[in-house]
């Protein structure tokens, strides 16, 4: 597969601008179309205190469009500021709840891959902007790349594969990624206790990498590690010794990202960018 529309979930802060940046910057890459989405919780707060009243006393939502024109502008800034051709983006604004409208918007939209960025690792629950990136994880039916602030580099991707997931989508949403940048991919398969060399597992799991990977037009290189131990931990662990730039896992749509959750784990924890596959 090859990213033909990608959202970059922008707003004013820091990690915000950051994700407009890294979207624009795989965009480029892939020649794909970039949306710089804009999801407002509370368009009054662009309305002028002498405007609410008149606003208010109107029936045509004459206030909706004064909102969406003025956070048009403030997008327009945005992108001039992260030094991006309006040519290149087009910006969408939309109102609700961030963390349920960027994910149903971006599937309207039939995008291949979210943008969301976020500060250095902490937990997420404890800022408005985790809570943002949780929830959107939680309902997203498309990739979310999760970026940390500063970060854009694509040399080295770790994707995990145990529980049989590198089989469909978080093994081809990993090479899809790579192709863009030609990066090294490295599948992480780990098994709770391994029964000696001869257990099997890691064969079948190398052939099913080698074998997506030889369909991409413009891959870099391929390296497949079986260990022992919990999934999360020996991802990190390798994640942290092979000096990764991106780690890949999958996430079942619904599912929780608290605190016990190993994509929560992983998130909090990973230090690099991560992206989530819903399987």
């Amino acid at each position: 597969m090859a990213y033909q529309r990608i959202v970059a979930a922008v707003d004013e802060s820091p990690a915000g601008v950051h994700a407009l940046r890294v979207g624009a910057q795989i965009a480029a890459a892939a020649e794909a179309e970039l949306i710089a989405l804009r999801v407002v919780d509370d368009p009054w707060r662009f309305i002028e205190p002498g405007e609410v009243e008149a606003k208010r006393a109107q029936r045509d939502n004459s206030w909706a469009a004064v909102a969406a024109t003025r956070v048009s502008d403030e997008m327009g800034r945005l992108i001039a500021s992260a030094g991006i051709p309006m040519s290149r983006a087009r910006p969408d604004v939309r109102f609700g709840i961030p963390a349920v409208e960027i994910a149903r918007w971006a599937e309207l939209d039939q995008a291949d891959l979210i943008v969301l960025g976020r500060q250095p690792v902490g937990p997420l629950e404890r800022r408005p902007a985790g809570r943002t990136i949780e929830g959107t994880l939680r309902r997203a039916r498309v990739p979310c790349l999760v970026v940390p602030f500063g970060h854009r580099t694509w040399h080295r991707i770790l994707v995990l594969a145990h529980d049989d997931q590198a089989a469909g989508d978080v093994l081809d949403q990993a090479f899809a990624f790579s192709a863009v940048f030609a990066s090294e991919v490295v599948v992480v398969d780990t098994e709770p206790q391994l029964v000696g060399a001869g257990s099997g597992r890691g064969e079948p799991v190398a052939r099913r990498a080698f074998a997506t990977w030889a369909r991409l037009p413009r891959a870099g290189t391929i390296d497949v590690m079986t260990c022992e131990g919990e999934g999360a931990a020996e991802l990190l662990k390798a994640a942290r010794a092979r000096q990764a730039d991106l780690v890949v896992i999958g996430l079942r749509r619904g599912e929780s990202v608290d605190d016990t959750s190993e994509a929560a784990r992983v998130l909090q924890r990973a230090p690099c960018a991560v992206l989530t596959v819903p399987v």
